[in-house]
């Protein structure tokens, strides 16, 4: 290899990843914790978001609607997840949103409340999360799933509707990580 296409995959390398790597979309309203990641390609957009501190978003995520969307301490994201916060009503001849705001009509959104998602939840790749659900603590969310309903702390969701698949632990032992709430110590405490 000569020297020159050396030097030139150099220049290449470093003005990519210093001129034209990708930032996320995040809305001036966010709230984030500390040491969080955010994939580059995603899109957070809602009113009102709150992310927890240590949460990784790996992969590129969309979170948009007018409700709050509260994401607690140590949750994995995976790769293309939808988090709405609000719905539309069925009931209006149009369904267009800015159609009914332009014709001064009725809103047709519809408020069904925030969306929250526990501590130290992890969610796979492709996973939709729909308006007024609750995620508990510890959850698993398997890949391709659509959440319409809240799920329980610790429990294992799949498929279209999410419907529980097993428990992670046994009632004793979730009842204790909710008593003691790891995710709240401090990192320190964390590494004994």
């Amino acid at each position: 290899m000569s020297i020159f296409k050396k030097i030139r995959e150099l220049y290449n390398f470093f003005f990519n990843k210093l001129f034209l790597k990708k930032i996320p979309f995040i809305n001036n309203s966010c709230i984030i914790g500390k040491e969080v990641y955010i994939n580059e390609n995603s899109v957070l957009k809602a009113k009102k978001i709150i992310i927890g501190d240590y949460t990784r978003i790996n992969g590129p995520i969309v979170i948009r609607g007018d409700q709050l969307v509260k994401i607690g301490k140590y949750s994995a994201f995976g790769f293309n997840i939808n988090i709405i916060s609000t719905n539309h009503k069925t009931n209006h001849a149009n369904l267009q949103r800015a159609l009914q705001h332009h014709c001064g009509f009725q809103s047709i959104v519809q408020d069904l409340g925030p969306v929250l998602i526990g501590n130290n939840v992890w969610i796979g790749d492709n996973v939709t999360i729909l308006a007024g659900v609750e995620i508990g603590d510890g959850a698993v969310l398997g890949a391709g799933c659509v959440v319409t309903k809240n799920v329980p702390p610790f429990s294992i969701v799949v498929g279209i509707p999410a419907k529980i698949i097993k428990m992670r632990y046994s009632n004793e032992i979730i009842n204790e990580l909710l008593r003691i709430k790891w995710w709240n110590w401090d990192k320190k405490k964390n590494k004994e």
